[in-house]
């Protein structure tokens, strides 16, 4: 869990000692800011999470990097442990070998022969846990009692051997081993400690006090494996020697804690996956400690094995499909002897389908990935099973109040059994934005998904879970455009997939009408979260489906759809939609549906240059949204007619609609809304080249927009900022914030904003002599434009032809053209690519 207060503590405290600068001053804040990349007040507002401002993996990493560099940092441990308050992941293997980190001293265990005991030498060497024993080691260094916990075939096993013959050397007794697997009862667990440690019961005395009596003065390691399934004789035959025996430590593992008083518990972690849809290269996904593994036991299988692009993305695949669980891994591994990674992939999708192979280990319970988890499965009572199979319809994550509505069952206690099943290490636990959220790893899931069907209860629990998730659709709605915005934001952003799957349930079984309620209610989420065209299938999908609606909710139901389409700039199909939503609800006299579909046809004038005809759109809205009374539409239309106004040349009436239009959001606690009147002001401030006051509209923009998670209007802003930076001659800062706000853009389909981009990029080229590099942004840009048949915005166009003008005096005519065309004829994204390279070249 992280604290990021005292990380902020510790660092600040930390960068003060640093070793003095040849001037005798000692580091602040600045030189820190400066070390890692950012400026003094851009990681001040990230360190205390203030405007929105968060610390990103590489903040972290580098702050750590840049303190170790400084001398201040002396042990991997206080490394790690910085890393761990801050949340942020651990560093890899390379990272450690690498400067400044491999300065930083490896905690102090020795790794020599072990004098006595009973230790397995481990056959293969241990990968990816470097960071895990780093912080396990010092545990078990500074305590008696640690016990390594995780879902089965996490490695716990394997990083107790490691463990423990790195400190068993230390120990005049050495180390031993005892294995609890296959015992079947409690009354063995005595007597297999002392069967192992050699220890013979004496007449008239319980073994634990003959065994208690004999280690009293040996200083030694106990490792009990796989403790799951005797928790409490463990846990009282572990207090009894621990109370007689001061030098006696022991490390334990299994799926549930001891809840012992003395214990440490260290949960271990699957092992590091690539982050979803991001293209690495075979080196790059080495670095992450699960195909570094998958890899290794690969060419160990099939040596030579060479990695093409396909190739790379199945194992990328494969070691997504099985949670990072070394045990899972090494298994499917083991299959590359008859079948390709391509096939392998495939057959994943259902995992257990390769349950019957087995790598043929010790424990008869890790033979196969189905016994692995059925071991575990067969441990719980028979409501923590039914709880268990009961959560395997949702997907990712839910949280408490979702699993309590979803899988209650008569006479069952869902908080305690959840609970349970936590301790258990079947069900994960982490903190969520607003409530504390849980998840099964995939393979438990699948697991569990088997056997509720096996027990033919799949179909009851999935229509309470579409039920659950179609009620929080419904309660969300109207919270989305006053003062909870923010928080419900979140959470349908927490339960986006649940919300997916849900949707679909609705379909398979036939409720077409309560998934197009559903999908409706939930678009403007959609819109302000940037899932355009996934809300979009979905919604068009329930259209087709629920042929035969109620008129009211087909008029919404289109006008949510349009929504979303001209969110990807797919301008006619939009307006399509609108037509047909106006003409039924002008039919049924909706005047609020009417208002607010007016309103959106006038975007569409606008975004189309014919300003007059959206001035007269939105005029309808505002006048039917004044009878109403309904200020969050009046508000609305104010500041859309601003912007009409403002593209006719009139900045003054413009204003005063945008004032209007704030003072009314702010009075709502429309955040959403706010953002945008804001960054429409902050426009006409650039405009009338007030850049001070631009700069203040656009930063309380972005942080809202960060707030709200609104990556759109984040894209918009950063731009804007990039605009105000240019027109001061900040070319570094300007360059930062097109940088961020392309990246962002460059995934969407909506062409027009991404265009928007590329045009002021383009300016910045200009001002630093890059006149090629403009002209193909130029070329490029105007192809999105006509893509979706929209134009400059007036407003814009004069400052528009005058960078063109003096492009094409810089290039000439021929170079210009060919130029022109260059950029025509790429994709965005590469022209966007190249143009980021050139100018950092420039810049940095």
């Amino acid at each position: 869990m992280s604290n990021l207060v005292a990380f902020k503590a510790k660092v600040h405290e930390l960068y003060r000692i640093a070793y003095p600068y040849d001037d005798g001053r000692h580091a602040n804040l600045g030189d820190l800011a400066t070390a890692v990349g950012l400026t003094r007040s851009e990681l001040g507002k990230r360190l205390s999470s203030t405007m929105g401002a968060r610390l990103t993996t590489r903040d972290c990493h580098a702050i750590v990097r840049q303190l170790s560099e400084w001398g201040v940092l002396s042990t991997r441990t206080e490394a790690a442990e910085l890393l761990r308050l801050a949340g942020a992941p651990p560093f890899s293997a390379r990272e450690w070998n690498a400067p400044p980190l491999d300065l930083l001293a490896a905690p102090t265990l020795s790794r020599q022969a072990v004098p006595g005991g009973n230790l397995p030498l481990p056959l293969t060497p241990l990968i990816g846990r470097e960071n895990e024993l780093i912080v396990c080691s010092e545990l078990l260094a500074g305590g008696r009692l640690l016990t390594l916990t995780g879902v089965g075939g996490v490695g716990k096993t394997r990083m107790a051997w490691e463990l423990s013959q790195e400190l068993a050397g230390s120990l005049s007794g050495g180390g031993w081993l005892v294995d609890l697997a296959p015992l079947r009862s409690s009354l063995r667990v005595v007597p297999a400690i002392a069967q192992v440690l050699g220890v013979r019961e004496q007449a008239g005395e319980e073994l634990i006090v003959t065994l208690w009596r004999t280690l009293a003065t040996t200083e030694l390691l106990l490792v009990l494996d796989n403790c799951e399934h005797l928790v409490e004789a463990v846990a009282e035959a572990v207090y009894q020697l621990l109370s007689h025996c001061p030098l006696l430590r022991i490390l334990c593992t299994s799926r549930e804690r001891l809840r012992m008083s003395a214990e440490v518990v260290y949960l271990v972690p699957p092992l590091r996956l690539p982050p979803p849809d991001v293209d690495l290269s075979v080196l790059e996904m080495a670095a992450y400690s699960a195909v570094d593994l998958f890899l290794t036991r690969a060419l160990a299988v099939v040596p030579g094995l060479r990695l093409s692009r396909n190739r790379a993305a199945a194992v990328m695949r494969i070691c997504r499909q099985l949670d990072g669980l070394p045990l899972a891994l090494e298994l499917a591994a083991a299959h590359l002897r008859v079948m390709d990674l391509k096939r392998l992939s495939q057959q994943l999708e259902s995992r257990f389908a390769l349950a019957n192979v087995s790598a043929r280990p010790t424990i008869p319970h890790q033979q196969t990935l189905w016994a692995t988890v059925d071991w575990s499965y067969n441990l719980l009572s028979p409501p923590q099973q039914k709880l268990l199979c009961r959560l395997s319809v949702f997907a990712r994550g839910f949280s408490l109040s979702a699993a309590e509505a979803v899988c209650q069952s008569e006479g069952d206690n869902v908080i305690s059994l959840l609970g349970d099943l936590v301790d258990k290490s079947l069900v994960g636990h982490e903190d969520g934005e607003e409530q504390p959220r849980f998840r099964l790893l995939e393979t438990i899931r699948e697991y569990a998904k088997v056997r509720l069907e096996q027990q033919g209860e799949e179909e009851a629990v999935l229509r309470e879970y579409a039920k659950y998730y179609r009620f929080l659709a419904a309660a969300a709605e109207p919270e989305l455009n006053g003062e909870q915005q923010s928080t419900w934001l979140t959470v349908l952003e927490e339960e986006h997939d649940n919300i997916c799957v849900a949707l679909a349930t609705l379909m398979r079984q036939g409720e077409a009408e309560q998934a197009l309620a559903m999908s409706t209610a939930l678009w403007r989420f959609w819109l302000m979260r940037t899932h355009f065209s996934e809300g979009r299938r979905l919604l068009e999908a329930a259209l087709a489906a629920a042929s035969a609606a109620p008129p009211q909710l087909a008029a919404a139901a289109l006008h949510a759809t349009a929504g979303l389409a001209m969110s990807e700039s797919d301008y006619p199909t939009a307006q399509l939609l609108y037509t047909r939503s106006l003409e039924i609800k002008s039919q049924l006299d909706d005047k609020p549906g009417m208002a607010a579909t007016l309103n959106n046809l006038g975007i569409i004038a606008d975004y189309r240059s014919d300003y007059r005809a959206a001035c007269a759109l939105y005029e309808q809205s505002l006048m039917l949204r004044r009878s109403l009374g309904d200020e969050w539409g009046m508000a609305g239309a104010l500041n859309n007619l601003g912007i009409a106004i403002n593209n006719l040349g009139d900045l003054a009436t413009a204003a005063n609609f945008y004032e209007q239009s704030l003072i009314i959001r702010r009075r709502l606690g429309d955040r959403h809304g706010i953002a945008d009147s804001l960054g429409n002001l902050g426009q006409l401030a650039l405009y009338t080249h007030d850049y001070a006051t631009a700069r203040l509209r656009f930063d309380e923009t972005l942080s809202i927009a960060r707030e709200l998670g609104d990556q759109r209007i984040i894209a918009i802003t950063l731009s804007k900022l990039g605009e105000a930076a240019v027109a001061e001659g900040n070319y570094p800062v300007a360059y930062r914030l097109y940088k961020e706000s392309l990246l962002i853009r460059k995934g969407w389909d909506n062409q027009r904003d991404l265009a928007i981009t590329m045009v002021g990029f383009a300016r910045l080229a200009l001002c630093l002599d890059k006149a090629s590099c403009a002209v193909t942004l130029f070329g490029a840009a105007e192809a999105l434009r006509e893509a979706v048949n929209v134009t400059v915005e007036r407003a814009d166009l004069a400052q528009y032809d005058e960078s063109i003008t003096l492009s094409h005096a810089r290039l000439g005519e021929p170079a210009f053209v060919a130029t022109w065309q260059i950029g025509r004829d790429q994709e965005a994204a590469q022209v966007i690519e190249a143009a980021l390279t050139e100018l950092q070249t420039e810049l940095c």
